[in-house]
């Protein structure tokens, strides 16, 4: 398989850390830290784990929220004292939403003795710790994900509102938001992320949707309107173009200083915008849409200072041409499921065999297959811990997510732009 590998079906099945990988002692070394850009998290902060999920609650967990009847008249024309008087009859209804709980496991390569004993480096600890930022990567971009498709309306930039279809998204692209349905909305002329847009956007959201406050109280307040803010999560290079606003550039004070700073602060007082390290980002061409990598690996480049880089990916920072960022209301409008631990009797260590665990961290394990040969040349497979000559790290996560009040989450789906007009 080529490595690293997504989704991978490896029962049985490992692949042998070559030895040339790594540099070995008979050069004289010298480290260097790798310079990279940081990660942080966002979604896990703004959907916490608010709720539990514990073993023997089933595999379904069904929500139940109470709604309140709607306000259907602008004019209220009652009868006369005298006259038999209309009758209002209130009627609340229920919504409801099953949530399942879903897993997905990670792996180091296998790690022989040997390198460990003769190389410059010892790898097993930034390993380690390169398996648990994958999971913390693969958490977040599963929450986001989630969001995505079960958002009951999209925005479009420069086109409008639109109702798009929810539910639960497979890895083929043909179930909720499917590929085909996406494609559509990338063939309208949609247009960058402008202030004229967002005003627009913060109008929609809270006359047309009903979003309710991420922050504020909802309520008026007197020659100052209603005390509401929204939360924008966004890509860091759509904020910067609001630098090269036209509306911003116009209406600015004059004592600010664009030339020699760029815009900062929230947009009209009603929306706080923070940032995602990757960004949803779509390329189209030939009427089909796909989700470029953040990053890649360069392993042929014509520098060898390049070489093995783990680098930004061109597709996704160049030729994407459409991001994604999302209007978040009211608590997110999801709950992230504390998911609880696995059947105590699978928790406990036996034999020597850890026990089971899904909560995302990593252990280090000899327990496994591996592929190897006999005298006759033909390929066998036996226990590693025969010889424990190999150990890899390995963690498995279990997750789930909740709608609450989906309508609180309103993605906006805009064409990028990069760089600085000036006036003709």
């Amino acid at each position: 398989m080529q490595l690293p590998a997504l989704d991978q079906n490896v029962c049985g099945q490992w692949t042998q850390v070559q030895k040339d990988y790594y540099n070995k002692l008979p050069y004289y070394l010298t480290k260097f830290q790798s310079e990279y850009l940081k990660n942080w998290q966002k979604w896990g902060k703004i959907l916490p784990k608010r709720l539990k999920w514990q073993p023997n609650m089933g595999t379904t967990m069904r929500r139940v929220a109470q709604e309140w009847s709607p306000n259907l008249r602008q004019e209220a024309i009652p009868q006369l004292l005298s006259d038999v008087p209309t009758t209002d009859v209130t009627f609340t209804r229920e919504r409801t939403f099953d949530v399942q709980v879903y897993r997905h496991r990670f792996q180091t390569r296998e790690f022989w003795f040997l390198p460990e004993f003769q190389d410059f480096f010892q790898h097993l600890e930034h390993e380690y710790e390169d398996l648990q930022k994958q999971v913390t990567q693969y958490y977040e971009s599963f929450l986001r994900t989630r969001v995505f498709h079960h958002s009951p309306r999209v925005y479009l930039a420069g086109v409008g509102l639109i109702d798009a279809p929810t539910g639960i998204p497979n890895a083929a692209g043909t179930a909720a938001k499917t590929d085909a349905t996406i494609s559509s909305w990338l063939e309208q002329p949609l247009s960058p992320l402008t202030l004229q847009e967002m005003f627009k956007i913060m109008s929609v959201a809270h006359t047309q949707i009903g979003m309710t406050p991420y922050k504020g109280s909802g309520m008026p307040v007197e020659n100052e309107g209603i005390d509401f803010q929204y939360k924008l999560l966004m890509d860091n290079e759509a904020y910067l173009q609001f630098t090269n606003d036209p509306w911003a550039k116009e209406n600015r004070v004059l004592t600010v200083d664009i030339t020699n700073n760029t815009f900062k602060g929230s947009l009209f007082g009603c929306v706080h915008c923070d940032f995602e390290r990757f960004p949803l980002r779509y390329k189209y061409a030939a009427g089909t849409v796909t989700r470029p990598a953040p990053e890649t690996v360069i392993e042929s480049a014509d520098t060898l200072e390049e070489t093995n880089r783990t680098a930004p990916n061109p597709d996704y920072t160049r030729n994407s041409q459409y991001a994604v960022a999302f209007l978040i209301g009211g608590n997110g409008g999801y709950d992230a499921l504390d998911v609880g631990p696995p059947p105590a009797a699978f928790t406990k260590s036996i034999d020597a065999v850890k026990g089971m665990n899904w909560n995302g961290k990593a252990d280090w394990t000899k327990k496994f297959l591996i592929q190897c040969k006999n005298s006759d040349g033909t390929a066998v497979a036996e226990l590693n811990e025969t010889w424990g000559e190999h150990m890899r790290a390995q963690a498995q996560l279990a997750m789930a997510i909740a709608p609450a009040n989906a309508f609180n989450v309103l993605p906006i789906i805009y064409k990028r732009n990069v760089g600085l007009t000036v006036a003709s």
